[in-house]
């Protein structure tokens, strides 16, 4: 049993190799690549919209604060649920 975070270990404990590992390893990669492509075409309007108001100086500060408490969490999560 291989003993670990993250998607290695994953197709570690499906036992892929060769070409399939390779298949696995490059679908992934291409996956989350994607997922960010999809994330700034939705939000990067969506900021260019908000910055245009009158709360726009506030913005960076309440993104920063959004990943700040989300990041907390995960690391909380992670140390001692998990």
């Amino acid at each position: 049993m291989v003993h670990g975070l993250g998607f290695a270990s994953a197709l570690g404990e499906l036992g892929l190799k060769g070409a399939m590992l390779l298949r696995g390893l490059v679908g992934f990669n291409v996956g989350v690549e994607i997922g960010q492509l999809v994330f700034v075409a939705v939000f990067l309007p969506a900021q260019m919209w908000l910055a245009r108001g009158r709360g726009a100086p506030l913005i960076p500060r309440i993104a920063s604060l959004t990943v700040a408490v989300i990041g907390t969490y995960w690391l909380v999560e992670r140390i001692f649920i998990g």
